[in-house]
């Protein structure tokens, strides 16, 4: 494993924000890939369900949704541009 990987993980293993997820009052948009292995739609519904404005959007392919699903970069661009989730709100 290389100094970088190792020190990702590391780094990791000890982040865990999940009790101040509630203290965000912004609109979020919460992105996931249907099959990721790392970071799994499960881990970005325990996030949407503890932020009181939170959309999630489910998009096909793995940790990579992003290069393998191109509704993907189509619905978060506007969301990042003008605060417009995917649905409108």
């Amino acid at each position: 494993m290389i100094r970088g990987e190792r020190l990702q993980l590391v780094a990791r293993a000890g982040h865990d924000v999940i009790n101040r997820l509630h203290m965000i009052s912004c609109p979020t948009f919460v992105a996931a890939g249907k099959f990721d292995g790392i970071a799994p739609p499960v881990n970005s519904e325990a996030i949407i369900e503890r932020i009181s404005d939170a959309t999630l959007s489910v998009y096909e392919g793995g940790h990579m949704f992003l290069a393998q699903d191109p509704t993907a970069i189509r619905e978060i661009r506007p969301f990042l541009s003008t605060g417009v989730r995917p649905g409108g709100r």
